[in-house]
């Protein structure tokens, strides 16, 4: 069993379940098609390449066990983003 391996794979997919945790409600498909199945997709090829399916598992299980704490400690404090947060700068208000 490889640790850096397990570590690796469970940042990688401790962020991409982050990202789409912060998403806009009505944009997180876009988050779980661009960022979540690519990921997920190239780790179990990389799990079957390799033959590294304990890894994998450990790893992605470290993610969930990870991310379901952050949410539970501070995730469901945080307001939910706004689209209306975009400021557009001109000439009259730069800054």
């Amino acid at each position: 069993m490889r640790y850096q391996t397990i570590a690796i794979l469970s940042v990688a997919h401790f962020l991409s379940l982050l990202a789409v945790l912060r998403t806009y409600a009505r944009r997180r498909w876009v988050t779980i098609v661009a960022l979540l199945f690519p990921v997920l997709y190239f780790s179990v090829r990389w799990a079957n390449y390799r033959d590294a399916w304990t890894e994998l598992g450990i790893g992605f299980g470290i993610a969930l066990v990870g991310i379901l704490i952050w949410w539970v400690s501070y995730g469901r404090k945080l307001a939910p983003p706004k689209e209306s947060s975009i400021r557009v700068w001109s000439e009259e208000d730069p800054f």
